[in-house]
C-alpha cells in the first residue's frame, strides 16, 4: 500500500511540472527552490570557511548552503556510526512520528585507494526530502534526526550498509553525510483555513470535503472535454501568503476529467514537496493565498489524455 502512494506521488509530481511548462523541471528553478527550503528555519550563522571536523572531514558551508565535503587524507573511519553536530538550530525538536523535511549530501569515505565522491544530494536534486522520524524506520536519516532541532547541520559517519547510498548502485564503505533538519512540518496545517466555495459550474467539477480532510470529486460533468487551464480557490488558508521562491508541502489528488476516475492520490500516504513557483505557475488561484489553501485546477485535454482534475491542499512551506 505504502508502494502504491509513492509511486502515485512520483508521477502527480512529474505531471505537475510537465503542466508547468518546465518550471519544476529546469535544474535552476528547481535548484532555487531546493536551496531556500534548506535556509528556512533558524539555524547557526554560515561558517566563513571550511570546517575541519573531528571526525576528520571537512565541511564548507553553513546551514542551508550546499555543503562542499572532503575527507583528510588517510583519514580512518569509526568503527560505529558517529554523529558531530556541526551547528546546533533553534527549531522544534524532532520526535519520533514527527513529518520532518531534510536536506542531505553523501560522500564515500575513498577508502582501499579509491577517491570520494558524491553519492546522492538532495540540493543537487532541486528539492530537500520529506518523511516520517523515527527509530523503526527505513531510511538512515530518520532514525539520526530524532531528539535534533530543526534548523541543525549533522555530520554523520556511517557503513554504506546502513542506508545511506540507496540511491547509488554498487556504493560500498563508509560513507560521510551532511545532514540539515530543515523544519517539522505541521500535519494539521491544511485544516487551518476557511472554505469559500465548493468548486461546482463554471466549468468545474463538484469538489466535497471539509479542509483538512480528503477531498472528494463527486461529478466531473462540467470539466468534459476542457480545452482552457483553469484554477479556483476552494479553501482560503490562514498561514503566511504562499511563497513561488520556497519548497512547498502539498497533498494532491489527480482525478479523469472525463470518467471521474481518481488517477493518483497523496491522501493516505505521506504528502509532497512541490517548488512554489511551479505550483503557483500551475494553479494560479492559489497566488494570493495563504497556507492551509485549497485550489481545483482543470488541466486541458491532449492528444494523449483526458482532461484532469488537480485539488491541491498546501500544507506548509518551507
Amino acid at each position: 500500500m505504502r508502494l502504491r502512494h509513492l509511486a502515485g506521488a512520483v508521477a502527480l509530481m512529474a505531471a505537475l511540472a510537465a503542466c508547468s511548462d518546465g518550471a519544476a523541471g529546469t535544474g535552476g528553478t528547481a535548484a532555487a527552490a531546493g536551496a531556500s527550503a534548506a535556509a528556512a528555519p533558524s539555524g547557526s550563522a554560515a561558517p566563513k570557511g571550511p570546517t575541519v571536523t573531528r571526525l576528520g572531514v571537512t565541511v564548507t558551508g553553513g546551514f542551508g548552503q550546499a555543503p562542499a565535503v572532503g575527507v583528510a587524507g588517510g583519514a580512518t573511519a569509526p568503527a560505529e556510526p558517529a554523529v558531530e553536530v556541526l551547528s546546533a538550530g533553534k527549531g522544534r525538536v524532532v520526535r519520533a512520528g514527527d513529518l520532518v523535511v531534510t536536506g542531505y549530501h553523501v560522500q564515500s569515505w575513498g577508502s582501499g585507494g579509491a577517491p570520494s565522491a558524491t553519492l546522492d544530494d538532495t540540493w543537487a536534486r532541486g528539492l530537500p526530502r520529506l518523511g516520517v522520524a523515527g527509530p523503526r524506520a527505513a531510511d538512515a536519516w530518520a532514525k539520526v534526526v530524532v531528539g535534533r532541532r530543526a534548523g541543525s547541520r549533522l555530520l554523520v559517519v556511517a557503513p554504506s550498509a546502513d542506508g545511506w547510498t540507496t540511491g547509488a548502485a554498487g556504493a560500498t564503505g563508509p560513507v560521510a553525510v551532511v545532514l540539515d533538519v530543515v523544519d517539522v512540518v505541521e500535519p494539521g496545517g491544511a485544516g487551518v483555513g476557511t472554505a469559500v466555495r465548493s468548486g461546482t459550474g463554471g466549468g468545474y467539477p463538484t469538489v466535497v470535503g471539509a479542509p483538512g480532510k480528503a477531498p472528494t470529486v463527486t461529478s466531473v460533468v462540467a470539466v468534459g472535454t476542457s480545452k482552457k487551464r483553469r484554477s479556483r480557490l476552494l479553501v482560503d488558508g490562514a498561514g503566511d501568503p504562499v511563497d513561488a521562491k520556497r519548497t512547498l508541502v502539498v497533498q494532491l489528488l489527480e482525478v479523469d476529467g472525463e470518467t471521474g476516475r481518481t488517477v493518483n492520490s497523496t491522501w493516505g500516504g505521506s504528502p509532497v514537496l512541490m517548488p512554489g513557483r511551479a505550483v503557483l505557475k500551475t494553479v494560479p488561484a492559489l497566488k494570493a493565498a495563504g497556507v492551509g489553501s485549497r485550489a481545483v485546477a482543470v488541466l486541458p485535454a491532449t492528444s494523449t489524455t483526458h482532461a484532469r482534475v488537480l485539488v491541491l491542499d498546501v500544507l506548509d512551506q518551507v
